[in-house]
């Protein structure tokens, strides 16, 4: 698909109308952007900062893979389930375009409510126009997230490690930067002893 089908798609798109559980949008996720977008986004200033940059190295540089990092484009409606990072990885993301609205649980809490754990290492969770429409509004307070946020272009989030988020796109086009942050997988030998436990 040619990404100006892509934007005439999302600009029309109304699929996911009402909310299902199981209804998206498209949503992009390319984890080879141009070079040129790759080099020009650094690391935020406190990622390279040198004590923070040795014991938090970029996943991409711990993997040998330099300035690796994903480009994110979607429609009003598209977005991410609930994940966690994977690897004990932590991340950044910077909106460079349309306005995003992020849900954020620490690890003590637990799955958010709606995600299901059938069994150990996997889950499911929610398409996020439904988690937030028809998931979120439901909840107590107690089991609201810890973090519940609109980033707009220009803003820089940052996602520590271990955290379960949930993105939602609230505008055409939303378009993104994010990139892993390795906590405590300072070598090749860190990301094997990560992937072995994962298995």
């Amino acid at each position: 698909m040619r990404l100006e089908d892509f934007f005439r798609y999302a600009a029309t798109n109304r699929d996911f109308l009402p909310p299902r559980w199981d209804a998206e949008p498209l949503y992009l996720f390319e984890p080879k952007p141009p070079l040129s977008l790759r080099v020009s986004l650094r690391e935020p200033r406190l990622c390279a900062a040198p004590n923070i940059a040795r014991s938090c190295p970029a996943l991409g540089d711990v993997l040998g893979e330099a300035t690796r990092g994903w480009l994110l484009i979607g429609g009003v409606g598209s977005g991410s389930r609930f994940h966690i990072d994977a690897y004990g990885c932590g991340a950044w993301s910077v909106c460079l375009e349309g306005r995003k609205r992020w849900a954020m649980y620490p690890p003590e809490a637990g799955p958010p409510p709606g995600v299901a754990l059938p069994e150990p290492g996997r889950y499911a969770s929610p398409a996020p126009i439904f988690w937030f429409s028809e998931v979120l509004p439901c909840l107590p307070p107690a089991l609201r997230p810890a973090v519940d946020i609109v980033v707009e272009a220009g803003d820089i989030l940052y996602v520590p490690p271990g955290w379960w988020h949930c993105v939602l796109n609230l505008s055409t086009p939303c378009v993104a930067f994010t990139r892993n942050v390795a906590y405590g997988l300072g070598s090749a030998q860190g990301v094997a002893d990560a992937l072995a436990a994962a298995t």
